[in-house]
């Protein structure tokens, strides 16, 4: 900690003590025995048990859990402008309106979270069928399939696929680079 310290001393930047914590991934089933101590010059940093960084949440066993909370409760309101607007909104502009609010929600940063278990994923596909069934105006029973298919979108478990092909297509074509990356594929 003292070397980023240093670097951010040399940059001009300021690293806060008061704001900056700690957390350390591990597997659900391994105990950490006591959290190493870290100490920013004469201030203890305190370990923490989820993070957010990026609009993503991040707990100490990388399930996602808080970060679907939060995703819930952002598409909602999605949910609930296009219940309030479908009587008066074509199809198009409800269409326009999960783009906005839901779709690119569940999107951002899917590449990340889309491989988690099957329980999380299952909340967030409730969404996005919720949605397009509202735009659509059809019953709970209908197959939301066709509906994603006419209107150019993926279900949640392709978009997570189709962004993971993307991100490996330009890593392979050079169009991405990473910052831990010196050697070629």
């Amino acid at each position: 900690l003292t070397n980023n310290m240093n670097w951010c001393s040399n940059n001009y930047l300021v690293l806060s003590p008061l704001k900056t914590k700690y957390m350390v991934f591990k597997s659900a089933q391994r105990r950490l025995t006591s959290p190493p101590e870290l100490k920013l010059g004469t201030y203890s940093v305190p370990a923490c048990d989820d993070v957010t960084f990026l609009g993503m949440h991040f707990d100490l066993n990388l399930t996602f859990r808080y970060h679907f909370q939060h995703l819930k409760h952002k598409t909602s309101f999605g949910i609930r402008a296009l219940m309030k607007a479908r009587l008066f909104l074509s199809r198009e502009a409800l269409l326009a309106l999960y783009f906005a609010f839901n779709h690119s929600r569940i999107n951002y940063s899917i590449d990340s979270w889309g491989n988690t278990y099957a329980c999380h994923l299952s909340s967030i596909k409730h969404i996005q069928n919720r949605s397009i069934r509202i735009i659509t105006s059809s019953s709970i029973q209908s197959n939301v399939i066709v509906f994603l298919q006419s209107y150019n979108t993926l279900p949640v478990t392709y978009l997570f696929q189709f962004n993971v092909v993307v991100l490996f297509y330009k890593l392979l074509h050079n169009n991405l680079t990473l910052p831990f990356m010196s050697h070629d594929l």
